[in-house]
Formats: C-alpha cells, sequence, structure tokens
C-alpha cells in the first residue's frame, strides 16, 4: 500500500516482503467475496475520498478566512461603532438635566458594550474556529493516506479480474485462479474494514466537533446578547 517507486531496491523487497508478512497474518471469512460487489465499493470509496478532500479545502479555506475577520475587520469595526457611540456620549455630558445625563450614562454604556463586543470578536476564534480548522487538518492528513491503499487494491482487483478472464479461457487452470482469488479477498477484506473503519471514525469525529463548535457559538452570541439586554434595560430607566 505504499508508492514503490520511490524507495530503492533494498528497501523496496524488504517494504514488499513486510506488506507480504502483514497479510498472511490478517484473519479473513472463508466466505468468498463477490469481485464486482468489491470493485463497487472500492470505486464508491475512491469517489469519496477525492470528494471529501476538495470539500475539506474548501472548509479550511473559509474557517481560516472567517478567523482572520473575527480578529480583524469585526473586531474593528465594532470598536469603531463603539467608539462613536461614546463620543456622541460625551457630547451630551454638557446638558446637566436628570434624565439626559441618565441617557448620557446608557450611551457610554452602549459604547463601552460595542467596543467590548469587537474584543469578543477577536477572541472567539481560539474558543471553536481554531479547533474546528485543526480538526479539519487533520482529516486531511488522514485521507493523504488513502490513494496508495487505494491504488494498491485496485491493482490487486485488477490481477484478480485478470485471472478470473484467463480461467474463463481455459488459459490457466483452476487451482492457479483460486490461489489468487484468496489472497486478493485476504487484501479486500482488509481494505474494506479499514474504508467501514473510517467511516464510523468520521461519524463519530464530526458528531463531537461539530457540536462543540455550535455550543461554543452559541455560548458566544448568548454573552453578546446578555451584554445588549443589560445596556437596553438603561434605557427603559429614562423617563421622557
Amino acid at each position: 500500500m505504499r508508492n514503490y517507486g520511490k524507495l530503492e531496491r533494498g528497501k523496496l523487497r524488504k517494504v514488499i516482503l513486510q506488506e507480504q508478512l502483514f497479510f498472511s497474518l490478517v484473519q479473513t471469512p472463508q466466505t468468498p467475496l463477490e469481485l464486482n460487489h468489491v470493485e463497487a465499493h472500492h470505486d464508491s470509496f475512491h469517489k469519496f475520498v477525492k470528494s471529501m478532500d476538495e470539500s475539506l479545502k474548501h472548509v479550511i479555506l473559509a474557517v481560516h478566512d472567517h478567523s482572520k475577520k473575527h480578529i480583524g475587520p469585526f473586531k474593528r469595526e465594532y470598536n469603531k461603532l463603539g467608539a462613536s457611540f461614546t463620543s456622541l456620549a460625551n457630547s451630551f455630558e454638557l446638558d446637566n438635566g436628570l434624565q439626559s445625563q441618565r441617557l448620557t450614562m446608557a450611551l457610554q454604556h452602549t459604547g463601552k458594550t460595542y467596543t467590548e463586543i469587537g474584543d469578543l470578536y477577536a477572541i472567539q476564534p481560539r474558543e471553536d474556529l481554531y479547533p474546528l480548522e485543526d480538526s479539519m487538518r487533520e482529516y486531511t492528513g488522514m485521507l493523504a493516506c488513502f490513494p496508495d491503499m487505494i491504488s494498491f487494491h485496485k491493482h490487486t482487483l485488477s490481477t484478480e479480474r485478470e485471472y478470473q478472464k484467463s480461467q474463463e479461457d481455459g488459459k490457466i487452470d483452476g487451482l492457479d485462479a483460486e490461489q489468487v482469488r484468496r489472497r486478493a479477498d485476504v487484501i479486500s477484506y482488509s481494505m474494506m474494514a479499514e474504508m467501514n473503519h473510517f467511516h464510523q471514525e468520521r461519524v463519530k469525529d464530526y458528531k463531537d466537533m461539530m457540536q462543540k463548535y455550535l455550543q461554543e457559538q452559541i455560548k458566544f452570541y448568548e454573552t453578546i446578547t446578555n451584554k445588549l439586554q443589560e445596556n437596553l434595560a438603561m434605557y427603559g430607566d429614562i423617563n421622557t
């Protein structure tokens, strides 16, 4: 399941012997696999890996860019908005009337609130976006292991198909074809187990990572909502 072309002859022989030893130790069911069924699973998984790899690249880029916006533009714009409210409140201080003073205090608090919201945006990625991106990147590394495995399995299936056809054409006896089929089944059973395990882990991992991400998002926006509600109540105390 490796890229043999990059290995020296001595290392190549060692790797091949190691893989032969590995597959000789694998215990699989005695039930023969249907070649058409295995090929369909193989092709489906190959398409899945390619599609997921491409999709992950887009998600990672989007998450990364969104993190940068939190630290830069989002923080800057909320701080700018907060400063404008504070500036307006400062001008209102020239009026010493009781209700005007209450309005001034509420408006000053609005400026402070929006500045704090900007600061919250800047630190939020460490709670949700950074962990999400790290988890996504781990899967790109995982997916990078599959092309060699898929290529090796494809070669195995092609060899089995060739021997099957040669037997049907009477070019080889049934014993040779059966030996090839058994060896191919060991590899196919191993590969299909790996596929199933990957999908099971993927479902669990993505469930966990998306739950964590959304939980942190909810906490983030609840914090913002609470700050805004606190400030809103101050305007309710102004008699007009």
